[in-house]
């Protein structure tokens, strides 16, 4: 789940605009990761591996922000797994956010 979230951060860092993973759980300011037993919960929904993460953004600036020296492709093979970075010309994300009522904050008028 951290190294799912370090990836969620870089592409926020590189100016991704809307992520998904595994087409169903979108990425949000209040979206959280979570090891479980049955793999990793994003945002509620739980999902099993390989974990894709699409974003929408500059394709060259992401995939530079995947691939640098010590950066997330390094760290995922590190500890023995794969991580594939692809370009391509079109993103759909349709997985919407759960809407969740503030509980400290309020809007004014």
């Amino acid at each position: 789940a951290a190294l799912l979230l370090d990836a969620v951060e870089e592409l926020r860092d590189a100016g991704a605009e809307a992520m998904v993973v595994n087409g169903t759980a979108r990425v949000v300011a209040q979206t959280y990761f979570l090891d479980t037993q049955d793999g990793i919960s994003v945002g509620g929904h739980t999902l099993e591996p390989p974990y894709v993460l699409e974003a929408i953004g500059d394709p060259q600036t992401m995939d530079e922000a995947m691939r640098f020296r010590g950066g997330l492709v390094d760290r995922v093979e590190g500890r023995d797994a794969n991580a594939k970075v692809s370009r391509v010309q079109l993103v759909t994300i349709t997985a919407l956010a759960d809407v969740k009522v503030a509980e400290y904050a309020q809007a004014t008028q």
